[in-house]
Formats: C-alpha cells, structure tokens, sequence
C-alpha cells in the first residue's frame, strides 16, 4: 500500500483540430457528474459486448474489419466482404440484450489506415499545414482531410496525389499539445509530473511490461525530449508558503514513441493501479477553482475505445473533465500537433478525438493536463483505462492516445487496483 497520498498538479497542452458500483465511502462517486454516470451505466452492457468482438478480431487478424460503434440500441459493426465464422458466431449469440448490427463497408480498417499513412507522409513533410487532421470514416466509405482556413482543396488533391480511397475534404486547425502535486511511490496517474527541461505535465496510468515484468509510468511523449530524460514529482509546485521541499524522482523515460505521442517513465519505486480524480488540492484548497475534492479511484482494467463512448479526463491542473463521447463517424486520426505558442510542431497518428457532449459542463483541459488519463466508469467505484490526453481542439473536443496503441507499442498492461 503506497503512502499517504497528498497533492497533485500539472500543466498541459492544449489542442485543437483533434454497471455503476454503489457509491464508495464518503468521496469519488458524486465527483462524476449523475448524468454521465447515467450514461456510462447504460453504455457498459454493450460495451463488454464489443469488447469480446474486438479481442476476437484482434485474434483473428480479421482484415475484413472496420468499425465497431456503440449506439442507443446496440453495436453497429462494419465489415468488408463475409464475415469470418467465429465472429458471426459471436455476432449471433442470443440472450446478451445487446443486438448487433453488421453493415457492409466499401473499405476494411486496414486499407483506410493505409490511405491515411499516404497522407500522415505529406504531413510530416508539411508540419504547419496546409492539412491538419486526416483519418478514416467509421462506415467505410474512405478518409476525411480536414485542411487549413486559408488553404485551398483543389491544391491540397493536387499535392497529395493519388489515393487509394475518397476523400472527403473539411476545414480544420491543427492541435495544441497540452501538459496532483506531490504524489509519492507507488506512482499514481492523474498527477503532477516535471521533465528535466521543466516541462509540467500529467501521469497518465501505471503499466507493467508484459515481457520483464518492469513498472513504467504512461503519459504523453511530448513531456519530454526523448529516452533517458529524467522525470519528478510536482513537489516544487506546491512550496507555497512554507519550507521548500526537493521534488522526487519517477525515474527516466524509457520508452518512446513521439509519433503516437506516448512515453514510459521507468519507476525503480513501482507504479501503482489509481488515478486521481476531482479537484486539485493545495494545502486544503481546490486550485482549479471549481470547490471539488481531491479524490481517487482504482483501476479496473483497461478497454478497446469504441465510437460512442462517453469518457473523462484528469488532468492535474483542470482536475477531472466529463461527458466527452468518442467521434463515432472517424476512425483513429493523425493530426499536426503544435504547442501553445507555436514554437514546434510533430506529427501524431492513431490518436481519437473525443466531442463535449450536449450535457457538458465540467470545464475543458488546460496546459499542464497533458498526459493525464483518460477512462470510462467500471463497476465498484474503479476506471477502465481508455487512454492518455494529447490534447484539446478549439472547440473543446479532446483528442487522446488510445491505451490499446499504446499496449502494442510498449508490450504493457495497465496496473489495477
């Protein structure tokens, strides 16, 4: 059992273009807003169901597949040509109270991937536009190119070159990259984490290698330059008005992959199976200014993301943020990332963009969230993990890494409490 946990805190970059347990003792569930909770509980039947569909899939190496979406009443999968046997035979099981429709599309996941990857290329060549975001349709009828204000469509078709899929061109802008206070081993996610260069950002999960068995921390890869970067604590944040206190070390980052916007920080003292949720407390006040308490709740698990989910953010400097819903008409985008005032700019791929719901009123994620996690409601007051914040959009959709990506990047699994 880890210390007494205290603050928490951090900064983040901000983005553009891109059953419910009873409640536990006294704090967390009612952090949650009840409609949301509402809706994360109606969800979860549907959700386990796409979930043994896409491990199947996923098994399979099926290349007929996709998109799986969660709607009103069921799952909706999309499936290029015949459906494999064990897959109808899962898509036919009776008794689930989850229906699943199967629709055909013009295009697989794969081939939209590989359409996508024709423009990802252009992209890093063209960092500050004229194309934004670029990712597949859900319903498989090809990509969608979200271009610069200013730029023209006839151009852009022309300098891209053929491609193996319709286009469809939208406007866009690209995204801003976005970063509790004094967190202590085992290492929590949600809280305040600082670079050597003293770049502010958020833990996002405690994973474990699935080859060795190392513990890492999970956050955003633009915390940080690169492998070997050292990583503290946000003890420094909170030497407000009393004796200073040295910051303590996670450990150096170990793995890397700067065009999916992830990192690992290896932690000699372990990482643990929580994240932080609600307010943001210094010394018994809630900084973000919104009168939340600082809580925590377990990990259950982890989880493919699925077009529809509803999905919160918390960040140590905004604490936690509701009632996002996963685009369900956009596979997984790559976008050109760039910092808040401009100075650099990567491209990022397999990301997932997320919409403010039409009940959202939880504030959005600011500078210093970046990194933080991203997760849906389990059973038994615990998250399932979702993913690691990358940023937000200008109109306050947020675009995150999703922790399937990043469990096949690294060989991972996420810590549960």
């Amino acid at each position: 059992m880890p210390a007494p946990r205290r603050k928490r805190f951090a900064t983040a970059l901000a983005g553009a273009a891109i059953a419910l347990a009873a409640p536990a003792t006294g704090h967390a569930a009612s952090i949650v807003p009840p409609d949301v909770q509402a809706v994360m509980a109606a969800q979860l039947p549907a959700q386990q169901r796409a979930a043994i569909i896409e491990w199947e899939v996923e098994r399979e190496g099926a290349t007929g597949f996709t998109s799986l979406t969660i709607g009103a009443r069921g799952i909706t999968l999309r499936w290029k040509g015949p459906l494999p046997e064990r897959i109808r035979a899962l898509v036919d099981q009776a008794g689930t109270g989850v229906p699943v429709a199967v629709l055909p599309a013009r295009y697989s996941r794969a081939e939209l991937a590989a359409s996508t990857a024709r423009v990802a290329s252009y992209m890093r060549t063209h960092q500050h536009g004229p194309v934004d975001v670029v990712g597949g349709l859900a319903d498989g009828s090809g990509i969608r190119v979200a271009i610069s204000p200013d730029a023209e469509a006839t151009v852009v078709l022309r300098d891209l070159g053929p491609l193996p899929t319709p286009v469809t061109i939208v406007r866009g802008a690209p995204v801003t990259l976005n970063s509790r206070l004094d967190d202590t081993p085992a290492w929590w996610g949600g809280a305040r984490i600082v670079s050597q260069e003293g770049w502010d950002c958020t833990s996002g999960f405690g994973v474990t290698s699935t080859v060795d068995g190392k513990q890492y921390i999970l956050t955003a890869a633009h915390c940080a330059k690169g492998k070997g970067d050292v990583v503290e604590n946000g003890q420094a944040s909170q030497n407000v008005g009393g004796p200073k206190q040295p910051p303590l070390t996670l450990g150096p980052v170990a793995l890397y992959r700067a065009d999916h916007d992830i990192m690992a920080i290896a932690t000699k003292t372990g990482s643990g199976g929580t994240v932080y949720d609600g307010g943001v407390d210094l010394n018994g006040i809630d900084i973000s200014g919104r009168g939340l308490p600082e809580t925590h709740k377990a990990v259950a698990g982890w989880d493919y993301v699925h077009g529809n989910d509803s999905v919160c953010v918390s960040g140590s400097v905004e604490g936690i943020s509701c009632g996002y819903d996963v685009d369900g008409n956009e596979l997984a985008i790559t976008a050109n990332a760039c910092r808040v005032d401009g100075s650099s700019c990567h491209t990022v791929s397999d990301l997932v963009e997320a919409h403010p719901d039409a009940h959202k009123n939880d504030p959005p994620p600011v500078p210093g969230d970046s990194g933080a996690p991203v997760f849906k409601l389990a059973p038994n007051n615990k998250v399932t993990a979702l993913g690691t914040l990358t940023g937000i959009l200008s109109d306050g959709s947020i675009v995150f890494q999703d922790f399937a990506t990043a469990r096949a990047d690294f060989k991972i699994t996420v810590n549960t409490g």
